[in-house]
């Protein structure tokens, strides 16, 4: 029986790893865990739906309140 799809909360959705890179590649959090932005793309992603960018921009404003 074939796995299904990886989905916005699981840990080898490759949206997952676009959302880390994009948000680490910002000069701003560089020096963040990447562990810690990864937990918080990951609920990101699934609050955004799937949709990049929001998931971007939730992971952004999760990080400024730390």
């Amino acid at each position: 029986m074939p796995h299904p799809a990886p989905g916005p909360g699981d840990p080898e959705d490759p949206r997952l790893a676009e959302v880390v890179d994009a948000v680490r590649s910002s000069r701003r959090y560089q020096s963040v865990a990447p562990e810690t932005v990864r937990r918080l793309a990951t609920s990101a992603l699934v609050a955004s739906r799937g949709d990049l960018a929001e998931a971007v921009k939730r992971t952004k404003r999760g990080l400024h309140e730390i």
